[in-house]
């Protein structure tokens, strides 16, 4: 007679859960860490802090552009 198998075991392992954690750390530092760096930046890349800090918050300034573009449109 075969040996029953056995159910695999359910929800999210210690391991998964903290790679998880630690993705969705990265993922959202990502958008902070060289906001205080931003004046180092721009010195070495010879531009305005006002345009070393595009680099850091291009992301978000796409998406305001977009949400105030699909605003116009919706009128």
């Amino acid at each position: 007679m075969a040996a029953p198998r056995m159910a695999p075991p359910s929800g999210m392992s210690r391991r998964l859960t903290f790679l998880f954690a630690l993705a969705a750390g990265v993922a959202v530092g990502n958008l902070y860490w060289a906001q205080p760096l931003l004046g180092f930046i721009a010195g070495d890349l010879r531009v305005t802090t006002a345009t070393a800090g595009w680099l850091a918050g291009h992301r978000d300034a796409t998406r305001v552009r977009r949400r105030r573009a699909a605003a116009r449109t919706a009128r």
